[in-house]
């Protein structure tokens, strides 16, 4: 749970191994904790402790984890990423959670995994993460995060022996209802143990010796969440070349179409993050009393009301103005996920199912290589009339 951090973390592997000058450029910066992020933290914390005490997510409702009140909601959710757990073990296996991993063979890489579980009769090695949340999602295939536990486990002669294949597993509950599985040979791991320490070799190079602009190389992945966007002068470049032509004119795009619509499309997260960075800086300067040229601090839309003392408030409305219940309180209905923990017949389940919808997501543009089902559109002719 939260604590120190490895310079070369697992977390930010895919950061690192693209762009190993971003180690040294990004340390300038404090990387608080976002609201995301400590919400993630509590869900791993609330996993954590419901493996370790054998307890179902649900019997944590109502408790505080790192600032999180544990709703019904960040139950189902965990409960899920419990139940994989639970799945996959046996007789033969064992289990560590929250286990700190040391990858020698790659300088300067530790971290910790969320579970790990080792099959002894089988002689295989699972890795599974939690990834609570909703914005990108995680695929398990040749993911360098769990590719790096997994070569930390193997070099550890006490903590895994005889392993013969690897399997990643990553939990994404709020995106995907199945998790996302992938299998590893050890050759994989091994030809990729050769790339990351290569990587991390210029990471710790570029630490010690100062930061190196052949070493920044941007491109999606890297930049998305790099604290260190705005200064980084590859980046710069990039977003400038993409975005204006050779004359300082912005390119049009209202012609693109085919490969260049495709092409365009791929730098759009690197110049929208970009822009999202000097935003930040922004904001962060006015905030520190420096001047931005041509800009001010002003508040924001105000907050919802919400009663200072409601025990007092109540006290009001009920012995001093006589109200009665029906005007002062207002239920609701359970939410289908606390129906479903109800312990109801399947015969009863089946019928509350009847009533139950749940909107679709909004078509959104993605890489090809997102899990999701590409959706089929027709044109339709009434739009040529």
């Amino acid at each position: 749970m939260p604590g120190n951090h490895a310079t070369l973390a697992p977390s930010a592997a895919s950061r690192w191994l693209r762009c190993p000058g971003s180690v040294a450029l990004a340390q300038q910066y404090e990387q608080g904790e976002t609201s995301y992020a400590a919400e993630g933290t509590a869900a791993h914390a609330l996993a954590e402790r419901a493996l370790r005490e054998d307890r179902e997510a649900y019997w944590y409702e109502g408790q505080e984890f790192y600032g999180h009140t544990v709703d019904d909601t960040m139950a189902a959710y965990v409960q899920r990423y419990i139940e994989e757990v639970y799945s996959r073990l046996s007789p033969s296996t064992e289990l560590k959670i929250e286990e700190q991993i040391t990858v020698d063979s790659v300088p300067g890489v530790w971290g910790t995994v969320d579970a790990l579980i080792i099959d002894h009769a089988t002689g295989e090695l699972i890795v599974i993460d939690l990834k609570y949340g909703q914005g990108v999602p995680v695929s398990a295939q040749e993911n360098e995060q769990l590719m790096l536990y997994a070569l930390g486990a193997l070099e550890d002669a006490s903590l895994v022996a005889d392993i013969d294949t690897v399997q990643l597993v990553i939990v994404q509950p709020r995106i995907y209802s199945e998790p996302s599985v992938s299998g590893c040979s050890i050759d994989d791991l091994e030809e990729f143990s050769v790339y990351a320490y290569d990587s991390a070799i210029t990471a710790n190079r570029v630490l010690a010796d100062g930061v190196d602009r052949h070493t920044l190389r941007s491109g999606d992945v890297q930049c998305r969440w790099c604290p260190a966007k705005v200064d980084c002068p590859a980046l710069r470049e990039q977003v400038y070349n993409e975005v204006f032509d050779d004359s300082g004119e912005t390119r049009p795009v209202d012609r693109l179409g085919g490969e260049e619509l495709g092409m365009a499309l791929s730098c759009v997260e690197r110049i929208e993050a970009w822009c999202q960075a000097v935003r930040d800086r922004a904001h962060e300067e006015l905030l520190a009393g420096r001047d931005v040229p041509g800009r001010k601090l002003v508040e924001g839309r105000r907050g919802q009301r919400q009663w200072q003392d409601p025990q007092e408030v109540e006290k009001i409305l009920r012995s001093t103005f006589r109200l009665n219940k029906d005007q002062v309180y207002e239920s609701k209905l359970i939410s289908p996920a606390k129906a479903e923990r109800l312990k109801l017949s399947p015969r009863q389940w089946e019928k509350l199912q009847e009533h139950i919808t749940q909107p679709q997501g909004k078509p959104v543009v993605a890489p090809v290589s997102d899990k999701r089902l590409a959706i089929q559109t027709t044109a339709d002719i009434s739009d040529f009339d």
